[in-house]
């Protein structure tokens, strides 16, 4: 079982989101054919990652990221982006996408738990943890989700085999009559 064992609000900076992405059902990525892992796989066999790594002047943090927005309802299909966070306006390598976001207000929640099941609890931990703080949601930043694979926290699991997943989601101050 996965937990958030850390949790603060963030001011994030204009940035480039900059990598490989897809487009998956999101059935697809609750199941046992979960698409997200071999497109990790691909972007660390095919020279993707050492692409990105060679953007490290422009980096905003060493960690990968996967970022999630766009939701499509009527296809029940969002964006994944396997990538780096850079400075905005870094110029995007050939074969590579990239998402502009607006400087917001962030909640991070560090989730810990198996690397197995922490994917598919981080989201409604992560939520859940920023209205326990007071906090909702700000779909007005853009609509994103993104996980962050801190570097030793994520790559180096516990003796009992847990991670810990850095998860951001923009957030603002709930009113007060928001229960």
């Amino acid at each position: 079982m996965s937990k958030v064992i850390q949790w603060e609000v963030r001011e994030m900076p204009a940035m480039r989101v900059v990598g490989k992405g897809m487009r998956p059902l999101f059935k697809d990525v609750q199941g046992p054919d979960n698409p997200l892992p071999k497109l990790w796989e691909q972007c660390f066999s095919d020279g993707t990652m050492a692409a990105l790594d060679q953007l490290q002047d422009v980096s905003i943090d060493d960690a990968y990221v996967g970022w999630m927005a766009e939701w499509d309802e009527s296809t029940q299909q969002f964006l994944y982006i396997v990538g780096k966070l850079v400075e905005p306006g870094t110029p995007v390598p050939d074969g590579f996408e990239h998402r502009d976001v607006a400087p917001c207000t962030a909640a991070v929640s560090w989730v810990k738990g198996p690397e197995t099941s922490i994917y598919s609890q981080a989201y409604q931990l992560a939520e859940a943890a920023m209205k326990e703080q007071g906090y909702v949601y700000d779909s007005s930043a853009g609509g994103w989700s993104m996980e962050l694979y801190n570097c030793p926290r994520f790559t180096n699991p516990d003796a009992e085999g847990r991670v810990i997943l850095d998860y951001y989601l923009p957030c603002t101050k709930a009113s007060k009559d928001v229960s």
